[in-house]
Formats: structure tokens, C-alpha cells, sequence
């Protein structure tokens, strides 16, 4: 009543273009590890972008790789130094290890609790 057009099956307009071709390609290489996976379809979604870098141009552009390595690298040392206080991974002499502010998980246990 009052429609002039017609009306799709879905209202998603995604699940029948991107996502199923993403879907497929999930499918395609379903063996590939979760963060291989997921490097897989930003690739592909960056190839299918409106003017993407070639591959080996984007290569260049990061030393193959060793721009994005040093990167890694200096941000594990901060997290590592953050975290333990020492690049070699000794603990802080001084830490906040225990908790003095209410916590849920510090109430009655629930479940088998090595005992039948």
C-alpha cells in the first residue's frame, strides 16, 4: 500500500555486497589462524579501496617490513617497561600487588573447588 518501488528481501544492503564477498573469502581460507585471518581481510578490503597503493610500493614504503618491526619493537618495550618496571623482565622491587579497593571476586566462590 502507497509502495512505488520494490522492497528488498533484506534491509541490510552489506549483507549482500561486502560481506558476502568477505564471508566467502573467510570461508575460502578457513584453516588461516584468527590474526591471519584478519590481516587476509584487511587486505582485501584495502585492495578493494578507491585507490590503494600497490603492494610492493606499500613494501617500499616500510623497508619491507622493518619500519613496522622497529615499531612493534619500541612498543613492547614500552608496554614490558610499563608493566614490569625492567626491559630484562625482573619484577618491581615495589609493587601495588594486592588490591585495596572492594572487588566482586573476592566474595563467596560458587562451583567445585577441588573437592566432590
Amino acid at each position: 500500500e502507497g509502495v512505488t518501488q520494490d522492497v528488498k528481501a533484506t534491509t541490510n544492503l552489506l549483507e549482500g555486497g561486502i560481506n558476502k564477498q568477505l564471508k566467502d573469502k573467510a570461508g575460502q581460507h578457513r584453516g588461516m589462524f584468527d590474526e591471519h585471518q584478519r590481516i587476509t581481510m584487511d587486505w582485501w578490503l584495502y585492495m578493494h579501496t578507491q585507490d590503494p597503493v600497490p603492494p610492493l610500493e606499500l613494501a617500499r614504503q616500510q623497508d619491507f617490513g622493518r619500519v613496522g618491526e622497529k615499531a612493534a619493537r619500541a612498543a613492547w618495550a614500552k608496554e614490558e617497561l610499563q608493566r614490569r618496571g625492567h626491559l630484562d623482565g625482573r619484577p618491581k622491587e615495589f609493587d601495588t600487588g594486592i588490591d585495596h579497593q572492594w572487588n566482586p571476586s573476592l566474595g563467596v566462590r560458587k562451583g567445585w573447588a577441588g573437592r566432590s
